[in-house]
């Protein structure tokens, strides 16, 4: 079976009400919602959806929080502030001096006043939004940095008519795991009914996989669209057509880490190494990750079994992870002196002036 990730069956619901908010801030009004439920619930694939939906109609920026970036301030803040940067002589001196300071652009302001830095964000996300509607879209809250989630929080709470729409997506399985997105409206994204999970199976299999196998891979998967999937995967062509019994249902307790720390153990040694150093940092231009596997002895043909495993895709000149847990599955699975040479290796690849190369070298360390 062609397993991919992506799929949004039985979340109808859900993605009606994200393209509402893209439709209110097309017709000047602001809103903000956060999306949160369990890991491998199909929150990234609902953001995707509505990326692909929106980029005609809005400018679309988009960041996801990395957990080995959390400790780095303002990197999230970064990464959407960047293609809006032609708009940041609309934005008031003094709020413009704190995200030039925080954003390491050189300003010279003080990037330690947080009301200036939150208002600096405001002011950018809606002279932005006066040439075109903005989709602001983060993934993974709950691994944005802090100083990157405050301004953010506080701009999101104070847009009203600007045309702009702000998703958040967060781990949580009855509350986002984050603490402070109070005052924003919640979107819980929950377990799939059974005939909706047996409706994926159907699909990616034509229609071929037989009923009893199908059930006991519903059942296994709890209603969790990425384990389904992952348990999909595993199982070989005699057990999908039900010529052999499957091996049983996940151990107790086993989720969509543990399945994707099974796949990512089965690559070869040179992928694993390259995969480490793929999942060291958020850069997906190829330019800046092919440097980086030179510096630590790989390249971009080791990454090959991870894209045959169903880990990642390389397409016009991008890497994309196929979900966001497999970075920080692969990176923390990793032994340290690994995830030291992949920081050395981007602190290499990165120029003189980034601000994200003296994080790296830290981190090498």
């Amino acid at each position: 079976m062609q397993v991919r990730a992506g799929t949004i069956v039985g979340r109808d619901a859900e993605l009606e009400r994200l393209r509402q908010l893209v439709a209110d801030a097309r017709d000047g009004t602001s809103g903000t919602l956060c999306v949160f439920g369990p890991a491998g619930q199909g929150k990234t694939a609902l953001l995707d959806r509505l990326c692909e939906e929106s980029a005609a109609e809005v400018e679309v920026v988009r960041a996801t929080g990395i957990e080995s970036e959390s400790e780095l301030p303002f990197g999230t803040l970064d990464a959407l502030a960047r293609p809006l940067l032609d708009h940041l002589d609309a934005v008031p001196s003094a709020q413009r001096r704190a995200l030039e300071a925080a954003l390491a652009l050189g300003g010279g302001g003080d990037a330690a006043d947080p009301l200036a830095i939150g208002a600096g964000t405001l002011s950018l996300l809606a002279a932005a939004a006066d040439a075109r509607p903005v989709l602001c879209i983060v993934d993974d809250l709950h691994w944005v940095d802090d100083a990157s989630r405050r301004a953010l929080l506080f701009a999101a709470r104070r847009l009203r008519r600007e045309a702009v729409a702000i998703v958040l997506a967060s781990r949580g399985d009855d509350a986002p795991v984050v603490g402070d997105v109070r005052g924003i409206e919640q979107l819980r994204v929950g377990p799939l009914a059974d005939a909706e999970c047996t409706r994926i199976l159907a699909e990616l299999s034509d229609g071929r996989l037989p009923a009893e196998v199908a059930g006991q891979l519903v059942a296994s998967a709890g209603g969790n669209p990425l384990i389904l999937l992952e348990l999909a995967a595993r199982l070989t062509p005699e057990q999908l057509s039900g010529r052999e019994p499957l091996v049983g249902p996940p151990p107790p307790g086993a989720g969509a880490r543990d399945l994707l720390a099974e796949r990512i153990s089965a690559l070869p040694a040179a992928a694993a190494r390259a995969l480490v150093v793929v999942t060291s940092s958020d850069d997906a231009d190829l330019d800046v990750l092919q440097t980086a596997l030179r510096y630590a002895g790989s390249s971009l043909d080791d990454l090959l079994p991870a894209e045959a495993a169903g880990l990642l895709e390389i397409q016009g000149g991008r890497l994309s992870l196929r979900h966001p847990l497999v970075r920080s599955v692969a990176y923390h699975g990793a032994p340290p002196e690994a995830k030291r040479r992949a920081h050395a290796a981007f602190a290499a690849a990165l120029p003189e002036g980034d601000g994200r190369r003296a994080w790296h070298l830290a981190a090498a360390a």
